[in-house]
């Protein structure tokens, strides 16, 4: 691991040369017994280092090759420039000197039409310490100049110390101290000047934690709101759930009535049979006055015939005057059995006619107190439908709350009319209001027709929709479908226009697939949102359309381009997103 000038360090950790001259130049400038532990220590620091090296470079070989799997199944761009200067750096480490400059090169190369400065500033140093492995001494000075160059214009305090100190070694070893100096006073020039400052950094951190301490503040008081207002649906619940109270009590009360007139009922039966015993008693007397008469009889004929005759004569008197009193009494008895069961029968009949419209009375009033509930629950249901997805709105009405979920395959669309300003400057607001309602009604109905397409938002003059917001894969061609009956409906309108003299406008559209993060944002006025740099490209595909044209990515060209004629446009530069491939969408292919 010892430097020498004709050699570069045989020990594939560089950092090593940095303690090695520290300790030799301490060990210089200190006494001879302190210059001794300094050696000391450095041959027990190296020791250490040489056991650790071999067992770190095990794990950076698993490391390359798990790296080099997930380059093959990259898709985005950012993620493959990422993956090519990580493995380039593992291979640099493990002294596979040619594999880590191809690698390295290629970040560099993904970096560069994107104008990714970070990326190009550390890529640029790492081709540097590749070069020095090669020992091509041009490519390192061009390496070393592209690294400060880059560092310089993004203010990487960081890189441009190391690049400085790797050009005065350079200059070191071909002894030109000038040069050394001048290039280290340029460096403590610039960084003295356009230096990252700790004290202006904690200044910022400060202003934005004060920020984010207001932005609680308002969530909370957000929250109580909500929270204020759940207590009063709650009242309005007990509310209902006490008149259903009293209707059940109303119920409780016929029951009652019921079983009284049931107990009226079993008296009246009661009666009935007491009766029915008085009639047998009747019957039992009659039998005793039957025996009586036929012991008279037997008395009558030791008598003489006139006694016999008179007696015969009284006692037939007698015997009919009390068949027609037993005759009489049980025609009472039947009249009052009668009347008596006529008046329970009325009474049963009133009380039961009672009870029916009691309860035909209560039952109405419950089915009209249902029918207004139910009808209050379809209208909110209708409203939560209208401004969320199905499975959000069920979500919230159970939990309270939708948790947000990540696609990994959205398609986001966005449209924009042309010269916008200057046409409503035209018009009065309610012409203007109406023209927007006209032209955003019949998109609602374009994409209508699409069960995988869902609207997110309007924000002025410009139209968002998407989808893909399931957990199968999907395809776009819905969407482009809707986008080029879009374009279609705004040319017919266009003409119509025309033709009364009126102006009119034209549309820009654009679509990009990627990832994004879908949820419901804040706790009042619930708006259902999408999040990702999916959703940025996909208004950059918008902004670098022309009007009347649908404008495409390169990703969602890739998914579409066997069901659909598209023209290419080539590498248009976005902003913020670098240089991207672009592609005009001519309609759909005929099969």
């Amino acid at each position: 691991c010892l430097e020498t000038k004709s050699s570069r360090p045989k020990c594939n950790i560089y950092s090593l040369s940095v303690p090695m001259n520290i300790f030799k130049h301490l060990s210089n400038l200190l006494p001879l017994n302190y210059s001794i532990y300094i050696k000391h220590l450095a041959f027990y620091l190296i020791s250490f280092l040489l056991v650790v090296c071999p067992q770190i470079g095990l794990a950076q070989s698993k490391d390359v090759a798990t790296l080099k799997e997930q380059l093959a199944n990259a898709s985005d761009i950012q993620e493959q420039m990422n993956l090519n200067f990580d493995i380039g750096q593992l291979l640099l480490g493990q002294k596979d000197y040619k594999e880590a400059n191809k690698y390295t090169e290629k970040a560099f190369d993904l970096a560069r039409p994107r104008n990714n400065k970070n990326m190009m500033a550390q890529a640029s140093f790492q081709m540097y310490e590749v070069n020095v492995g090669l020992r091509n001494v041009t490519k390192q000075n061009y390496w070393l100049n592209r690294t400060l160059d880059i560092s310089k214009e993004i203010g990487d305090s960081d890189l441009i110390l190391k690049s400085t100190a790797a050009r005065i070694r350079n200059w070191k070893r071909q002894q030109n101290y000038r040069q050394g100096l001048i290039l280290a006073e340029d460096a403590i020039d610039f960084l003295s000047q356009k230096g990252t400052s700790i004290s202006e950094l904690e200044r910022k951190f400060e202003t934005e934690q004060q920020r984010l301490n207001r932005e609680k503040a308002n969530i909370e008081n957000q929250k109580n709101q909500l929270l204020a207002e759940r207590d009063t649906l709650a009242v309005e619940v007990d509310r209902l759930a006490s008149e259903r109270n009293d209707l059940s009590s109303s119920n409780e009360i016929l029951e009652e009535q019921t079983e009284q007139l049931a107990q009226e009922n079993q008296e009246v039966r009661q009666k009935v049979t007491q009766t029915a015993q008085e009639l047998q008693t009747v019957a039992r007397q009659k039998k005793q006055v039957e025996a009586k008469v036929a012991v008279s009889q037997e008395r009558i004929e030791s008598l003489s015939r006139d006694t016999l005759e008179l007696r015969y004569v009284n006692s037939k008197i007698n015997e009919e005057n009390m068949k027609k009193q037993m005759q009489v009494d049980r025609q009472n008895a039947y009249l009052y059995i009668a009347a008596f069961a006529l008046l329970s029968l009325f009474l049963m009949s009133m009380i039961l006619y009672s009870r029916f419209r009691t309860k035909k009375r209560s039952a109405k009033i419950l089915a009209t107190k249902n029918e207004e509930i139910e009808k209050e629950r379809k209208r909110s249901d209708d409203l939560l439908l209208n401004i969320l997805p199905l499975g959000i709105a069920e979500e919230l009405k159970v939990k309270g709350t939708a948790t947000a979920r990540k696609y990994e395959e959205v398609t986001v669309f966005f449209s924009d009319f042309k010269n916008f300003t200057s046409i409503a400057e035209q018009m009065s607001p309610e012409d203007l209001v109406l023209e927007l309602d006209t032209i955003f009604r019949r998109f609602d109905k374009i994409i209508g027709q699409f069960s995988d397409i869902e609207k997110i938002k309007t924000i002025g003059d410009s139209y968002m929709c998407a989808s893909g917001f399931s957990d199968r894969k999907s395809l776009p061609t819905n969407l482009l479908r809707a986008a080029l009956e879009m374009q279609a409906y705004l040319k017919e309108y266009q003409q119509e226009r025309m033709a009364q003299g009126k102006p009119y406008f034209e549309a820009r559209m654009g679509l990009h697939t990627g990832p994004v993060v879908a949820g419901v944002v804040g706790s009042k006025k619930f708006a259902y949102d999408i999040w990702g740099d999916t959703v940025n490209t996909a208004s950059r595909m918008e902004s670098n359309g022309l009007p009347g044209q649908v404008n495409i990515s390169q990703t969602t060209y890739d998914l579409v381009k066997y069901g659909f004629k598209c023209a290419p446009r080539g590498k248009i530069e976005a902003k913020n997103k670098g240089y991207i491939d672009m592609y005009f969408v001519e309609g759909a292919i005929e099969r």
